[in-house]
């Protein structure tokens, strides 16, 4: 009869220890796929910006160039 017990208690416990494991687990994962996308976020925010830099930079290249033709550069 104790064996029974014993055998049944080591079943519980390994089935909780599963359990709990896998929880980890699935914990893990969730946060390094939030982390994953904040950095992708980031990074998209980055090439954003410098796209919207550059844009800025060839539009005051123009303006200048059209003053220094001599012609109306739009304000």
């Amino acid at each position: 009869m104790l064996a029974v017990i014993i055998a049944v208690m080591g079943t519980l416990a390994g089935s909780f220890l599963t359990g709990a494991l896998q929880h980890y687990a699935q914990r893990s994962q969730r946060a390094a796929a939030e982390l994953s996308a904040r950095r992708a976020a980031g990074l998209d925010a980055v090439a954003d910006l410098s796209v919207a830099l550059a844009d800025h930079r060839r539009a005051m290249l123009v303006r200048e160039e059209i003053q220094l033709a001599g012609g109306n550069s739009i304000s």
